[in-house]
């Protein structure tokens, strides 16, 4: 009777353990989401456009926005 009660004590451990290290992965899966996320707007917003976070996600999620068309010189340049 005692060996029962000891293998539910293991299962019960080993179940626990394996919540914590889900639980673990879920969590690092979140925080690389929102610094992707971070690292998105940061990286839009350091050049020479200002687009607000709002529109950023507008363009990206619902793909709305100004539809605006440059024309003349291009700001990049083959060499």
């Amino acid at each position: 009777m005692s060996e029962k009660k000891n293998m539910t004590g293991k299962e019960n451990s080993f179940h626990m353990e394996n919540f914590r290290r889900r639980s673990r992965y879920a969590a690092v899966f979140l925080v690389l989401i929102l610094a992707f996320a971070a690292i998105t707007v940061l990286n839009i917003n350091s050049g020479n456009v200002n687009i607000s976070i709002p529109e950023i996600f507008r363009i990206l999620l619902r793909r709305t926005g100004k539809r605006t068309i440059l024309s003349g010189k291009s700001a990049f340049r083959v060499f």
